[in-house]
């Protein structure tokens, strides 16, 4: 199994989103969480799950909520670079590294 991290603006986008449901309704936000966790169980155990979008950066959907979140595998270790809304410009993350 391949650890998971999130780069601190991928956290950030984590928790807009987050907020942003929790306002409408608290069990929107759980079931984004819940997502979210379905999303990282997932690559944690098959890491090229998603296709890649851009070089090395694989982008997996989201199902029930309309984001996507780009990652990277680097050996052992998943890298998440963004969480974001599907009606973002695209590639706005691209200049996060670690």
């Amino acid at each position: 199994m391949n650890s998971v991290r999130l780069h601190p603006e991928a956290e950030l986008e984590l928790e807009d989103a987050e907020t942003y449901y929790e306002q409408i309704y608290p069990e929107l936000r759980l079931a984004f969480r819940r997502e979210l966790e379905v999303f990282a169980e997932n690559i944690s155990a098959h890491p090229k799950i998603a296709a890649k979008h851009y070089g090395s950066i694989r982008r997996y959907v989201l199902i029930r909520f309309p984001y996507s979140v780009y990652y990277e595998i680097k050996s052992s270790t998943i890298v998440v670079y963004a969480i974001g809304h599907n009606s973002r410009r695209p590639l706005y993350w691209r200049g996060r590294s670690f």
